[in-house]
Order: structure tokens, then C-alpha cells, then sequence
């Protein structure tokens, strides 16, 4: 028995409250009612076995104490409740695809005007040989960049630096991409009915198409030039896509859309409206 109480030194001496005493030469004992020695092994002054899980038969301190909380755990009402506060992804964006209106079949697309550089890509006059500034460059540059480009652009037009430069004389021509190839060929303006000296040409009719259908593939090219005594200079040719003729639909209005990514910067808007039949 001795060997045993030896082999159980890892028993530590426990707080006195419990019942618990050390005895001497270094062995670890349970403290007995009679304050002598006791044995792990024998049994307690009643004659069962000392149970250590069991609570001091004097109401001393529960060493194993209260049982832990589950703070992790959310009672399953405040769960659901939290879960209702609002629907799932997939729900919201279809009740939002409900909401808008659908897409016409056929619609109109008008061409009513344009917005021109007041200088060609190498910084030169439309009809002169004059050349503008760098300050004139990179200002029109700078106008181009932001979501209020073509409001932008409109007041550099308007600004002192411009107003003494030669102005073109635009016309041109437009298509439409149907049923996989370009069709329909309009004159946005020809050499005898156009609007001479301008940046910004309003097209004569306006030209427009009708009966266009609304496809994902549809797209509009305007192809604009400048007239000249002898050789026009070309302005610049532009595709507008689904997307944006989608969003003119929306709009209900005429929009700018800015081409002058595909121009070098000398087509700079293309003004067009799309209305559904």
C-alpha cells in the first residue's frame, strides 16, 4: 500500500476547505475526520470509498465548480429571427429583375449629332495651317477624363482658347450591325446639307432607323469626315455597342456617348436616342 501512495504523488495537496491535508516525508494524503493520515485506497470514516467527484460531506467547496456555458450557442428562436431580417441574394435580385421593365423587340435608334476636337490628332487646325498648344492638348485631354466628361468637354469648347481656331465642316455616314453584317446605310449629313464651322453638328432630319431589332449583338458605326475644297479629312469611326444602346433606351432621352477612345481624340461624342415600338 505503500508503493501505491507513493506511485500517486501527482496528487496535488488540495486547499484545506475541501478536506484535504498533506502528510508528512512528502506522501500526499486525503485528510481523514479524525485528522489522521488516510489511504487513497481505504475507505472513508463511514466505511465507503472516498469519492472525489462527490462533494465534502461537510458542504465544502466543489472543486469541479459550476458547469462551463455555451456562450457559441444561439437559441435557435433569435437564429431564425436574425435569418428572416432579410431574403436570400438569389430572391432580392430576382424581385429587383421583376421590378424592371422588360426589353422591347423593335426599337427606333436616332443619330442626332456628334461633338468634334477643336484640333486633329497631331495638333493641327481642321481647316488652317495653324497649330494649336500643348496646354489646348492636354486640356481637352484632361475634359475627356470623368464621369461629367461631355458637360466638361461642352464648357472647354466654350473657353477663349478655342473660340479664334478654325472649326470643321462635318458630315458623314451610319449603319447598323443586323442578323450578322452591316446594314442600312443613312447619310447622318452630305456636303450640300450640312453644318459648316462647328464642333458640335446637329444631323439634318435627324437621320434614324426603324424597326431595329434588340439583340445582343446589335451595334451602330457612324463614320464622320470634314469637308475640304480638295481632300476631306476623316473625323473618325465609332461603334456603339448593345450596352450602351440599352442604356439610351433606359434613359428616354438623348445620350452623349463618348467615342473618342476609338477616334484619337477627335470624334469625341456620338448623340443618339432609342425608343422602343
Amino acid at each position: 500500500m505503500r508503493a501505491l501512495k507513493r506511485n500517486h504523488e501527482w496528487v496535488a495537496c488540495l486547499a484545506l476547505a475541501a478536506g484535504i491535508g498533506c502528510g508528512s516525508g512528502g506522501a500526499r494524503y486525503l485528510a481523514t475526520d479524525d485528522g489522521g493520515a488516510g489511504d487513497l485506497a481505504s475507505p472513508g470514516s463511514d466505511g465507503g470509498a472516498v469519492d472525489l467527484a462527490a462533494p465534502a460531506p461537510d458542504g465544502g467547496v466543489d472543486l469541479a465548480g459550476p458547469p462551463a456555458v455555451d456562450l457559441a450557442v444561439v437559441p435557435a428562436d433569435q437564429a431564425i429571427a436574425k435569418a428572416d431580417l432579410a431574403p436570400p441574394p438569389a430572391d432580392l435580385a430576382k424581385q429587383q429583375a421583376d421590378l424592371a421593365p422588360p426589353l422591347p423587340a423593335l426599337v427606333t435608334i436616332t443619330i442626332s449629332g456628334a461633338t468634334v476636337a477643336p484640333f486633329k490628332a497631331d495638333g493641327t487646325e481642321w481647316d488652317g495651317p495653324g497649330k494649336v498648344d500643348q496646354k489646348t492638348i492636354d486640356g481637352l485631354a484632361a475634359a475627356l477624363v470623368g464621369g461629367n466628361s461631355y458637360a466638361v468637354v461642352t464648357g472647354f469648347l466654350g473657353g477663349q482658347a478655342i473660340l479664334a481656331l478654325t472649326r470643321p465642316d462635318p458630315f458623314g455616314t451610319g449603319e447598323v450591325f443586323v442578323g450578322g453584317g452591316w446594314i442600312n446605310k443613312i447619310d447622318l449629313a452630305t456636303t450640300v446639307n450640312n453644318v459648316e464651322n462647328t464642333f458640335a453638328p446637329a444631323w439634318p432630319g435627324p437621320p434614324a432607323w426603324q424597326h431595329v431589332p434588340l439583340a445582343p449583338t446589335l451595334r451602330v458605326r457612324v463614320h464622320g469626315v470634314d469637308e475640304d475644297l480638295v481632300n476631306h479629312d476623316v473625323i473618325g469611326d465609332a461603334e456603339i455597342g448593345y450596352a450602351a444602346l440599352v442604356q439610351a433606351w433606359q434613359s428616354q432621352n438623348v445620350v452623349q456617348v463618348q467615342v473618342s477612345g476609338q477616334t484619337q481624340n477627335q470624334l469625341l461624342f456620338v448623340g443618339l436616342s432609342v425608343v422602343g415600338e
